[in-house]
């Protein structure tokens, strides 16, 4: 059952990281801005998709297909707990403002 967990919770956060890139971009057509000082000096370059929507993908399965070695490492695991939890919240604001925008 920890496996399944484990599958659950890394697919989750792939997928809502490339819900905060889609999200990103029809926010910033919009008008808005990106707020994250890391990502918005590459908002417009190919670097941008990449990393949402390549890079965060495929470090999750690397962090998958490597599991046996940290499954136990309760650092690890809360710190992608955390990451789920940041990209939710994320994602319910992005809701919220989109809604907002109409």
């Amino acid at each position: 059952m920890k496996q399944l967990k484990i599958a659950i919770l890394l697919f989750n956060i792939a997928l809502l990281s490339i819900i905060d890139y889609l999200y990103t971009l029809r926010a910033v057509s919009r008008g808005l801005k990106e707020y994250n000082p890391v990502m918005d000096p590459i908002l417009h370059t190919p670097l941008f998709p990449l990393i949402k929507v390549v890079f965060v993908p495929l470090a999750l399965l690397w962090a998958w297909i490597n599991r046996d070695k940290w499954q136990h490492n309760w650092l690890i695991n809360l710190s992608l707990w955390i990451l789920f939890l940041v990209y939710m919240a994320l994602t319910v604001w992005h809701m919220t403002v989109q809604l907002r925008l109409g």
